[in-house]
């Protein structure tokens, strides 16, 4: 899971307004931006806001992190053809010029991914 360790208001600034932005699509609809290079998918250990947080300040370090531990990373075309052939739906959040998505769990409500408490 991602921590948070930015106490700072700006960044939970950034998740208040991501948490906003966020919506639950279709892969059909996100398959222009996966050709295009601009899909990255979250990590279901990692929390999607979060890391969308650290993406919109800049945050090079975490991004960083993220990636090497594999919590960030474009999907592959086989995840892609899953996707597709399941009809799958993902919560997504826009940090241009990114799309990143992420599986809804089971036991996530259909409200969408929860900003952390401040």
């Amino acid at each position: 899971m991602t921590e948070i360790s930015v106490n700072e208001s700006p960044f939970l600034e950034a998740l208040g307004k991501l948490r906003s932005e966020t919506a639950l699509l279709p892969w059909v609809d996100l398959q222009r931006f996966f050709a295009q290079g601009k899909v990255l998918e979250v990590a279901s250990t990692e929390d999607l806001l979060v890391c969308a947080a650290h993406m919109a300040m800049d945050n090079r370090q975490k991004v960083s992190n993220l990636q090497s531990r594999g919590g960030l990373s474009p999907p592959s075309d086989d995840r892609a053809r899953q996707w597709y052939a399941e009809k799958v739906q993902l919560w997504t959040v826009v940090v241009a010029p990114f799309v990143l998505v992420q599986e809804m769990s089971e036991s996530e409500p259909e409200s969408g991914p929860q900003a952390p408490p401040s």
